[in-house]
């Protein structure tokens, strides 16, 4: 929110009329803020220049891989995704890349207060998704010897994972160190 503004610009992203619906009038009773777009996703949002807004509150329900494009401008506004709990392993991912991040049935004054948070540029989430986020970036943490990623000793000097397909990347060494953690690859 340039200048210290009181009033927040909010567009609402969901695919879902009913959440928009229901998003739009539950925050517009909570917070002081202005609704300068809805969309049904966050590319034609884009399109839009996303109607000037401070944040972005993205309904993305149990599709949070397609929430944001892999292009989405980091000098845009600033994101609240709202995801299933079943997403919560991608949180670190998001996290990383200053998203904030709520449970999709979190309550309207957590949504309100995230966007709050958001637009003065920190990033939020709820403890279970933090939790969950530090547990698994644990998991995929380089060795203290410096090894770095599991998946990536296989690399070799090209720097294409074991299929060739590239280097691994962060969320594969998370995925690697957690079949390791459980016994179900060596």
């Amino acid at each position: 929110m340039p200048g210290g503004a009181a009033t927040m610009r909010i567009a609402l992203i969901s695919s879902s009329p009913l959440i928009l619906a229901g998003l739009r009038a539950g925050l517009e009773q909570l917070a002081q803020c202005e609704f300068v777009l809805s969309s049904r996703s966050v590319v034609d949002a884009q399109r839009l220049g996303y109607g000037q807004a401070d944040v972005l509150i993205v309904d993305c329900g149990s599709e949070p891989a397609a929430a944001l494009p892999p292009d989405f401008d980091d000098g845009g506004p600033a994101v609240v995704l709202l995801v299933d709990d079943q997403a919560a392993f991608d949180a670190a991912d998001w996290l990383e890349r200053g998203v904030s991040i709520l449970p999709r049935d979190a309550s309207l004054d957590l949504v309100a207060a995230a966007a709050r948070a958001a637009a003065a540029g920190l990033v939020t989430s709820s403890r279970t998704l933090i939790a969950q986020a530090v547990r698994f970036a644990r998991m995929g943490a380089p060795p203290a010897n410096g090894g770095g990623c599991p998946a990536a000793h296989t690399a070799g000097a090209t720097g294409a994972g074991p299929d060739g397909a590239g280097p691994a990347q962060p969320r594969d060494c998370r995925v690697t160190a957690c079949f390791r953690a459980h016994g179900k690859i060596p």
